[in-house]
C-alpha cells in the first residue's frame, strides 16, 4: 500500500522497516513499564485487540486523505531531507500505531500462556516463546480475513 504512495524506493522500504521496529520496540517497553506487578487478563488482551483492529483500520480511514498528504509532501519539499521527512510522516500514521500495539501484545499473549515451574529449562522457554508466536500468527491471517469481509460487505461485494 504505501510502495505507489513513497515511491517504491529502497528507502522507503527501510523507513517502513525501521518504524516498524521502532514501534515494536515502543511496544514492549509500555508492556514492561515500570511498576507494573499484575498479572495480564483476558479483558486486556481483548481491549489491545480491539484497540489494534482500530489502529490497522486508521489507514483506510484516511483513505485519499493519506494520498493527498503524501503528493503534497512530495511536491512541497523537493529536498531529499525534506522529502524523507515526508516519508516519515505518511508512514508513520499507517505503521507505527499498528506497531506499538503489536509489540505490547505479544508479552501480554506470552504472560497469558503462563510460566513452567520455577526451574523451567530453556528448550521449554524457547516452546513457550513459539506457542506464543504461533497464536500471533494464526490470528493475524483470521483478522485480515474478517477485516476483509467487513469491508467487502460496506462495499456492496457478497
Amino acid at each position: 500500500m504505501l510502495n505507489p504512495l513513497l515511491g517504491g524506493s529502497f528507502y522507503s522500504l527501510g523507513l517502513v522497516l525501521c518504524l516498524v521496529l521502532a514501534g515494536l520496540a515502543l511496544g514492549g517497553l509500555v508492556y514492561a513499564w515500570p511498576g507494573r506487578r499484575d498479572q495480564p487478563t483476558r479483558r486486556e488482551l481483548t481491549f489491545g485487540c480491539a484497540l489494534l483492529a482500530l489502529g490497522l483500520a486508521l489507514g483506510w480511514a484516511l483513505g485519499d486523505r493519506l494520498v493527498l498528504l503524501a503528493s503534497w509532501a512530495q511536491a512541497s519539499w523537493p529536498r531529499f531531507p525534506e522529502r524523507v521527512l515526508g516519508w516519515a510522516i505518511v508512514t508513520g500514521a499507517l505503521v507505527l500505531l499498528p506497531a506499538i500495539l503489536w509489540g505490547y501484545l505479544t508479552p501480554l499473549v506470552m504472560g497469558l500462556i503462563g510460566r513452567g515451574p520455577a526451574g523451567v529449562a530453556p528448550w521449554e522457554e524457547a516452546f513457550l516463546r513459539g506457542r506464543a508466536a504461533l497464536y500471533r500468527q494464526l490470528g493475524s491471517p483470521a483478522a485480515a480475513r474478517a477485516a476483509e469481509d467487513v469491508r467487502l460487505w460496506e462495499l456492496g461485494g457478497p
